[in-house]
């Protein structure tokens, strides 16, 4: 495996090095290149932002049901509330699954 990778980065680092040998003879086309990619980037860029705020606050608002503290919660409400136990032994046993 790390053999195969090592190839990779070994071929990755001629194909840069050849890049950077073509860019020495265009400049131009180097300055081109460089200019569309960061207005690329610039552009998409907002975009980006959202969609890690979102993943983020999805992260956030995800609930741990098995999480030990969870499960204890759910046990102190039922001994403080002596609530109906078939209901929610049931809510239990479908979060488990």
């Amino acid at each position: 495996m790390w053999s195969s990778s090592n190839d990779n980065i070994s071929q990755n680092q001629n194909s840069l090095f050849f890049f950077q040998q073509e860019f020495i003879r265009f400049p131009r086309l180097h300055e081109k290149i460089v200019d569309v990619v960061t207005h690329l980037l610039r552009r998409r860029l907002p975009e980006t932002n959202r969609m890690v705020e979102n993943l983020v606050g999805i992260e956030l608002a995800y609930i741990n049901t098995k999480h030990p503290d969870f499960h204890e919660a759910g046990f102190i409400h039922r001994a403080l509330t002596g609530g109906d136990k078939t209901k929610h032994d049931n809510r239990v046993c479908l979060m488990k699954d």
